[in-house]
């Protein structure tokens, strides 16, 4: 599958935020030793090159959750994610999205920086929705193998 670059189709504020969260979630992913940025982890979008690679992938989520008092303020933001690992073969690509599940669902109360310079948005937990499972193949017969989650964090600055 390929996909295009959906931060793209955004208002300038709502790129932002995608953006924010694909490299959060994808430079904690690179410090778990899941694979390298640009390398073989991807960010809304899976190139047609390598074969093995692990796309992660914004998919919606759910309201936000606000505070209470004078204004009313956004406490948390709960978006959801999906990464794909894709291989020629099945058994890397399973593995790949294996590691990529246990590195997620390690996240709990931990600021996730896009860069070392960043700030970064705490999140209060990653949760899996379920376990990695087979997605079928692409048009070039590659393995693919996905997982959703379910995300609880600050909002990024």
């Amino acid at each position: 599958m390929q996909f295009e670059d959906i931060s793209l189709q955004f208002p300038d504020d709502r790129r932002c935020f995608i953006k924010l969260l694909l490299d959060e979630v994808a430079r904690h992913l690179q410090d778990d030793s899941v694979g390298t940025i640009g390398v073989n982890i991807f960010k809304s979008y899976s190139p047609n090159a390598p074969d093995t690679t692990l796309t992660v992938y914004e998919t919606g989520g759910f309201r936000p959750q606000d505070t209470f008092g004078s204004t009313c303020e956004v406490a948390w933001e709960n978006p959801s994610i999906q990464i794909v690992s894709r291989s020629t073969d099945y058994e890397t690509a399973r593995r790949t999205a294996e590691n990529a599940y246990r590195s997620l669902i390690s996240v709990t109360n931990e600021t996730l920086k896009a860069s070392s310079s960043d700030a970064g948005s705490f999140y209060l937990r990653i949760w899996a929705v379920q376990s990695p499972f087979r997605l079928g193949v692409d048009e070039n017969e590659r393995n693919l193998v996905a997982c959703n989650f379910d995300v609880m964090k600050t909002l990024s600055t």
